[in-house]
């Protein structure tokens, strides 16, 4: 998609799409439940998906947590980036 998308802009471009470690940086990623291996899928410049309905944003809710807990008995939930710094400075 990204090759196609550049290629709409710059005919004849070559596009190579590298990202280094790419394997083990999907490992902490929701990759494997969404069926994707073997590497990260790239979403953009955030790499932040926003749910497009309410339906979506709880079963990222609930992904989320899951993998979490496969972590830690222990979970945090605060709002926006001033949050989660007093969050990570809680400890």
């Amino acid at each position: 998609m990204i090759e196609k998308e550049v290629r709409r802009f710059l005919k004849g471009a070559d596009v190579i799409v590298f990202a280094p470690e790419g394997e083990e940086i999907a490992k902490k990623t929701f990759n494997r439940r969404l069926k994707i291996e073997g590497g990260i899928s790239i979403l953009g410049t955030t790499g932040i998906v926003k749910p497009m309905s309410n339906e979506a944003l709880l079963k990222t809710i609930f992904m989320e947590l899951e993998l979490k807990r496969e972590k830690s008995d222990e979970v945090v939930l605060c709002f926006g980036n001033h949050g989660e710094d007093f969050a990570a400075k809680r400890d």
